[in-house]
């Protein structure tokens, strides 16, 4: 006799997947820290948290906003340029 027939696997393996599906919300409830949320700043200096520079600059390590390098040596150019 067949204990195992591949519509039994089948039946076990998507079984299987709703259990887990259903203990993800439950894990990261108990462990946030091995799920980290998805709202990552690329480039974030947490120096500079609440600086806000305009555009053309950036913060630097001491809260204050410098020239981004560019083609131009001296400086950004102002307008539509």
């Amino acid at each position: 006799m067949k204990r195992f027939s591949m519509k039994t696997i089948t039946w076990y393996g998507i079984i299987a997947l709703l259990v887990a599906v259903a203990l993800l919300p439950i894990l990261k409830a108990l462990r946030p820290q091995y799920f980290p949320s998805m709202n990552y700043a690329g480039f974030r200096d947490l120096d500079c948290q609440g600086v806000t520079c305009p555009e053309g600059k950036f913060c630097a390590e001491n809260k204050t906003c410098v020239n981004i390098a560019t083609r131009y040596p001296d400086n950004v150019p102002e307008g539509d340029v």
